[in-house]
């Protein structure tokens, strides 16, 4: 629901809305959105290893991958995020040369070809060991100027 259906719902200003909303959402029982909150009952709920993550639906992961990686030029520098498929198209970027990457995903470097990249930037952050990530507010001194040509991003589905 938005700020402003909460508002005419409950006939109170747009503060009390709002200050119930974070508290609602310190609790865990919503998320915030720009402009209101939504019922996180309905968000998919990453709860399995990056370790089963990787051994669920490997064939898709790899056609994606090799398709993806296809679309990368040399030289690029590319952001990837955390999860399974990720680590598939950096595993796929074999016949690139001179790569950039720049990622919170701790799994990258160990699959990522030596072949293909120039240099690898991990991103600081909270250690998230279900997904072996870094997570959460971070700063970027050790890729500070740095500008991305492709970003690859994974989500989690059901």
């Amino acid at each position: 629901m938005t700020v402003t259906e909460l508002v005419a719902l409950f006939d109170v200003s747009r503060d009390t809305i709002r200050r119930d909303l974070d508290l609602l959402e310190q609790r865990g029982m919503l998320v915030r959105t720009h402009g209101g909150a939504i019922d996180n009952s309905h968000l998919v709920q990453v709860d399995t290893t990056i370790g089963l993550r990787m051994d669920a639906h490997v064939e898709a992961k790899r056609r994606i991958a090799l398709h993806a990686a296809k679309l990368v030029r040399n030289s690029e520098t590319l952001i990837l995020n955390g999860g399974s498929t990720t680590c598939y198209f950096a595993a796929a970027l074999g016949e690139r040369r001179n790569l950039t990457v720049v990622t919170n995903n701790l799994r990258l470097p160990a699959v990522t070809p030596d072949s293909c990249v120039r240099a690898i930037h991990i991103l600081g952050g909270l250690y998230w060991g279900i997904s072996q990530v870094t997570i959460g507010p971070i700063s970027f001194p050790s890729v500070a100027g740095i500008s991305a040509d492709t970003a690859v991003l994974g989500v989690t589905g059901t």
